[in-house]
Parts: structure tokens; sequence; C-alpha cells
């Protein structure tokens, strides 16, 4: 089986979800698990709901979730009919009740809590799950939506926490039977502590997700898919020339990535790394263009990339 992570530009409207969705369907031969991060931007609104709420500017915090409100509606009612519209708009509706009554308590308490916040920001993946795998149904694919908040389980570190991967590889292991043309849909970035409280994985926590699935399930491979082709030589928006890696070690691209490079974050590959899972770095764009495979190890050809950090400053002091 494979499990393929798709970001947020990957999943921003209704022309990526169904690429998303099109990546998957040629795969359904390999029992693909599918992670989605949250739509778009909806991870940023939340953020700003958040604040407004705790700065007491209620109106600005209801107007910013109506905005992300009308836009997931949207999307339900441009491509879901029958059963499946039914279905997503029931549990959108849900999920918004619940939102919009954690804004309203978060503006009359006028704080947010590292607890609080992880709740507030795990409406954006349950949000986009419960539309992709709706979605991949109303297309005629056998879906199936998992809650990894129920299947990933966590210490109590809010807004950056640990997976605890013997209990959520046995729950995964429990709750998923990888078989050929059976898609699973679950959301990435979030999970729960041992009390069932909500948490999340912290920067790059939707890969994190991705590479906790495959080695729970002892996947062939684990698959990002993002808006460029692979880990690139150098930033390209910097570097025109650049071109993509073919092939990059583990130890190489959390090299890169504590440099500056922003494809993969390091700590997100671990579990990969643990049970030596190729993780391939793809573009939703450009499905069968060029990509990077980051595996145990590579071949030693010298200079493979160039990465740097911006706004760097340096102090020397002389006595």
């Amino acid at each position: 089986m494979i499990v393929m992570k798709f970001g947020g530009t990957s999943v921003q409207n209704t022309e990526m979800i169904d690429k998303a969705i099109n990546i998957a369907e040629k795969q359904l031969d390999r029992a693909p698990l599918l992670i989605s991060s949250a739509m778009g931007k909806t991870t940023d609104k939340l953020v700003a709901m958040s604040e407004f709420a705790v700065e007491g500017n209620a109106e600005k915090a209801f107007s910013i979730l109506e905005e992300v409100k009308t836009s997931h509606f949207e999307t339900i009612k441009s491509f879901l009919s029958g059963e499946n519209l039914k279905f997503a708009t029931e549990r959108a509706e849900k999920l918004f009740e619940e939102l919009s009554s954690l804004i309203n308590g978060l503006s009359l308490l006028k704080e947010c809590s590292p607890r609080s916040s992880d709740t507030v920001l795990a409406f954006g993946e349950l949000l986009s799950t419960t539309i992709i795998s709706a979605r991949a149904k109303e297309r005629g694919i056998d879906c199936t939506l998992l809650d990894s908040r129920q299947l990933i389980k966590t210490d109590d570190n809010f807004t950056s926490a640990l997976p605890l991967m013997d209990k959520s590889g046995e729950l995964i292991r429990g709750a998923v039977t990888p078989m050929p043309n059976k898609l699973y849909v679950a959301q990435g970035f979030i999970a729960s502590n041992m009390n069932g409280a909500t948490t999340t994985l912290g920067r790059g926590g939707s890969d994190y997700s991705a590479t906790i699935y495959g080695a729970s399930l002892d996947a062939e491979e684990v698959q990002i898919w993002t808006d460029v082709n692979g880990i690139m030589t150098s930033d390209p928006r910097i570097i025109p020339s650049a071109r993509t890696i073919p092939q990059i070690s583990y130890d190489e691209a959390a090299e890169l990535a504590f440099f500056g490079a922003k494809v993969v974050h390091p700590s997100t590959i671990i579990p990969a790394v643990d049970r030596k899972i190729p993780v391939l770095v793809k573009s939703t764009k450009d499905p069968d263009g060029a990509y990077t495979t980051i595996a145990p190890t590579s071949e030693s050809i010298g200079l493979k990339a160039i990465s740097s950090k911006s706004n760097i400053t340096l102090l020397e002091i002389k006595t």
C-alpha cells in the first residue's frame, strides 16, 4: 500500500481536489491512503479568527468565519449531488456550528490557550477531508473517511505534539485494512492526546501524519504532493535555472531543510527513516513530471543543492 499527502495548495479548490483524486484513482491498485491538509489559506484564516476573538473584535472574527464557511459550501455544492451532497453539507454544518461556539467562547474569555488553538485549527483538515471523501464517492470510488484524532495519539505538548508511535500504530492498523481499489482519506496535522483532547503536530504536521500512517502500515512508499517538482538544487525564485534532484538521502534532505529548504521538514520523515520507507516529493500540477525520492542512502555525486536562510543578522564583537 502507499500513503499520499496533499498540501493546502493541492486541495485549494474544486479543480485541484479533482486533480488530487485523479492521482489517487490512477494508483487505486496500490491500496492508497490519502492524507490532506486544509484547503488553501484556511489555516491562516482560523488563526486570524482566534486572534481577533481574543482581541475582543468578535465582529471581525465572525466575518472571517462566514468567509470560510461560504467558500467551503460553494465547493460542496459545485461538484456534489444526492447522498454525497447531503453527507458533506450536514457534516460541514455541524463542524461550523462547533467552530462558531468556540470562537464565541474565545471572544468572551479573551484568551486562547494552546489547547484551544489546536481545537480551532483542526477544523480546516476536518472540512477538507469531508469534501474530498464525498467527491471521491461522487466519482464512484470506494472511499472510507477516517478521523486522525482517533488514530494518532500524542503527548500533551499542544501546538507541537510528539506522536506516541506504538499506540498510534496499534490504532491505525486496527482501523485500516489496505486493499486494492479502496481509498482511505484522513486528516494531516491533527491528532489527540491520551485523554482525547485535540492536538496538532506543528510545522510540517501533514507530512508527519503521512509518515506516521506509512510507518504504521509498513507502506511501500510515502508520496508528498506539493506545488513544486520535488526538491530543487536551489530556490527557483532566486535561481531560475534550478532543477529537480532525482534522489537524495534522508540525512541530506534534513540538512537542506535545516538550512532553509521548505519542501520537507526534517522531523516529518523520522517515522519513514525508522522503517526505511522511500519518501517521494511530487507536484500536483505536474504529476508525470520530475520528482525527488528521499531514500535511506543516495549515490555520492558531490554537491547536490544550495539552500539559504534570509533575514539573518551576524553580530561580531571584539573587545
